[in-house]
């Protein structure tokens, strides 16, 4: 994700439409780690995972800053490549 952005920020200031597609070529990637990360968090829960259970809100409010941070990238990318 700190690449992805690092990249659609340089795609911007560059108007590089390569690597704007390279951050866009990520995005279902990042989207399968994030469904892998939800269900893995949930399995903890299910087990009664300790720690799991006292960090549960922090733990799925990072995930969910961490897709909207990419959200961000992938549509700077767009922007550049035209596909908005």
């Amino acid at each position: 994700i700190y690449n992805n952005l690092r990249s659609a920020i340089g795609a911007f200031a560059l108007q590089d439409q390569r690597m704007a597609q390279k951050v866009i070529d990520q995005k279902e990637y990042i989207d399968s780690l994030e469904i892998k990360l939800r269900k893995s968090h949930i399995n903890r829960l299910n087990i009664g995972v300790e720690l799991s259970q006292k960090t549960s809100g922090v733990h799925l409010d990072l995930i969910n800053i961490l897709k909207r941070i990419n959200d961000h990238s992938f549509s700077i990318a767009q922007a550049v490549t035209g596909k908005l």
